[in-house]
This record gives C-alpha cells, sequence and structure tokens, in this order.
C-alpha cells in the first residue's frame, strides 16, 4: 500500500514537473522494490537523461544491472560514469570493487577496495561508524585477494592510493 501510494504521489509530480530528474529516480527505486526491473531501467535512463551529471543516477543504474539484469558490462560502464563524476564517494569503490570482482579483475578490484579504505581514511574520518560495513568488507576481500594472488601485492592497483580528481560538469 505504500508503494501505491508513493507511485501515486511521485507520478503526480511528474505531471506537473516531468523534467525534475529526482523525480524520476523515486519513480526507479519504487519499481524496483516492486521488482519491476524494467521499468525500473527505464526511469533511472530518464533520471540520466534529463542530468548528466548526477552521479547518484548512474550509480542506481549500476546497481541495477550489476545485481539484478546480471549485465556487467553496462553495470561497469555506468560505475566508471559515476566515479568520473565524484570519485570522492566509497560506495562508488565498493560498487566499482564487487563488479571487477565478479569480472575476475582482480586487480582493479583490489584497487577500489584500497581506494575506499583511503578515502574513508582521509575524507570521511567521521563517518567511519556509517561506512563500517563496506570498510570491512574492503578489508576482508583485501586480505583474501592478497592470499588468493600473492602477486597483486605489487601491482601498482594495489598499493597506491591516489586522490580521486573530479571532472567539471558540462553546463
Amino acid at each position: 500500500k505504500k508503494y501505491d501510494l508513493a507511485f501515486t504521489d511521485v507520478s503526480k509530480g511528474l505531471e506537473l514537473f516531468p523534467d525534475y530528474s529526482p523525480a524520476h529516480r523515486l519513480k526507479a527505486n519504487i519499481y524496483l522494490a516492486l521488482h519491476q526491473y524494467q521499468e525500473s531501467l527505464a526511469e533511472y535512463t530518464q533520471a540520466i537523461q534529463l542530468d548528466e551529471n548526477e552521479p547518484e543516477f548512474y550509480y542506481d543504474r549500476s546497481k541495477l544491472y550489476y545485481l539484478h539484469l546480471k549485465d556487467l558490462t553496462k553495470a561497469l560502464q555506468d560505475i566508471n560514469k559515476a566515479l568520473q563524476i565524484n570519485p570522492f564517494y566509497p560506495p562508488h569503490h565498493d560498487l566499482a570493487a564487487e563488479i571487477y570482482l565478479a569480472l575476475e579483475n582482480f586487480e582493479k578490484s583490489l584497487y577500489h577496495r584500497n581506494q575506499l579504505l583511503y578515502l574513508v581514511q582521509k575524507f570521511h574520518p567521521s563517518q567511519q561508524t556509517h561506512y563500517q560495513s563496506i570498510i570491512e568488507k574492503s578489508k576482508t576481500q583485501i586480505l583474501e585477494l592478497n592470499k588468493s594472488y600473492p602477486n597483486l601485492q605489487n601491482s601498482s592497483f594495489a598499493t597506491t592510493p591516489k586522490i580521486p580528481q573530479p571532472i567539471n560538469p558540462v553546463d
């Protein structure tokens, strides 16, 4: 019932303001909660078309591709776009690490795990409790990858956290 009410409200809002991209994201999230993945995909895509510089839209669509539509190529494209726009948000690196792990690109997965830990420590120290679950997951995966693939320990991807550089949004 709550989804029905939310869906009705957001649909009415979109009738009044059809180009309001956050409303399309909200509608996509409702479809996602209802397991209507193609409808969710269409709404995330609409949100992106309306605001191509909002990294969360790409992040959300990447999660949809990865978790529900099982399209790793498109998931990777979207998370890379989200990271290009905002490389400072740890959950973006978390999802990128998961996708690269699924693609068996262990070096890049490890790189994103290390970036996530570095970013939380350097830029979000007051939010370590908030990010605790992805911090622990990252530490565990780093240890597992290093144990399973000792050659990764010497990889530049694995050992050199870098301060990311965001892109300048296009006007």
